[in-house]
C-alpha cells in the first residue's frame, strides 16, 4: 500500500522544539500528529478570516464605505449614540 503522505523537513528553535516534545507526551501521540493538527487548525483559521475580510469588503462597498477611516468614524459615532449606563 502506499503512503499518502508528504514529508517535510521543519526548522524549529530549541524552546519551541522542548514545548512541541512535552505536548506530544502529555498527548501520547508524536510530534508529527501534534504539529499536523496544528497546521490543520491554522488552515482553518485563515480560511475562516479571509471569508470574514471578504464579507466585510462587500458589506462596505454595500454601504459606500471607502476607507478605514469611514470605518472607524462610523464607530466612534455608534458609540457615542448610545446611552450611558
Amino acid at each position: 500500500m502506499a503512503r499518502d503522505t508528504r514529508i517535510v523537513n521543519l526548522s524549529l528553535p530549541p524552546d519551541v522544539f522542548k514545548e512541541l516534545e512535552r505536548m506530544a507526551r502529555e498527548e501520547n501521540t508524536s510530534r508529527s500528529e501534534v504539529l499536523r493538527e496544528a497546521l490543520r487548525q491554522y488552515i482553518r483559521t485563515q480560511k475562516l478570516w479571509r471569508q470574514i475580510y471578504r464579507w466585510g469588503e462587500g458589506s462596505a462597498r454595500e454601504l459606500g464605505i471607502g476607507s478605514d477611516a469611514e470605518v472607524d468614524e462610523l464607530v466612534h459615532q455608534f458609540r457615542r449614540e448610545q446611552p450611558k449606563s
